[in-house]
């Protein structure tokens, strides 16, 4: 693909679930990477985090980055995924990944 022909942009939203570990915070990293707004969740609240997921988000906000949001979501509760709705709408918008 050529440079610069990338199809997301610092305005493009991904939401990130099960971002605690593995597969799911490897993924939170190489789209902060890129430059895209990430918001990473899990279960468990932030201070029950992997320390990998910690150490991820502490080095975002040394860094200045403003790109990468931890929000609490369990799907496979309703009220979670209820809540976390009307938080992206007030705080973020329109998603463009999930």
């Amino acid at each position: 693909e050529a440079k610069g022909s990338e199809w997301w942009s610092g305005e493009t939203v991904a939401v990130v679930t099960g971002a605690n570990r593995g597969i799911g915070l490897e993924i939170c990293r190489q789209l902060a990477d890129k430059g895209l707004t990430v918001i990473m969740t899990a279960r468990k609240p932030q201070e029950q985090l992997s320390s990998s997921a910690k150490q991820f988000l502490q080095d975002a906000a040394e860094l200045g980055r403003k790109n990468v949001i931890f929000h609490t979501l369990d799907i496979a509760q309703e009220q979670s995924v209820l809540d976390f709705v009307d938080w992206l709408k007030l705080h973020v918008g329109n998603i463009d990944i999930l």
